[in-house]
């Protein structure tokens, strides 16, 4: 199984630039845009490519942002099943 968690460009950027201070590396946003904002394809050249990788495997997304990260650790590793 796959297991991918989407985040929101909102939460990411304001979390980039909290963990960029506390580390003493803050950046412009035209550097973060530059490092980490790559659009190509959308969620459907996505998916579909994983699909083609990956033919016989399931897909499990979950949002960051409304998502219980222990509960989506045990979901990956079955824990629950």
């Amino acid at each position: 199984a796959i297991h991918l968690s989407i985040r929101s460009y909102d939460t990411f950027l304001s979390s980039y630039y909290a963990m960029s201070a506390i580390y003493g590396r803050v950046l412009d946003f035209e550097s973060v845009r530059k490092n980490w904002v790559h659009f190509s394809g959308g969620w459907y050249h996505l998916i579909k490519s994983i699909k083609d990788v990956f033919p016989d495997t399931t897909l499990n997304v979950t949002l960051f942002e409304a998502s219980n990260p222990k509960q989506v650790f045990k979901n990956i590793l079955d824990f629950d099943k």
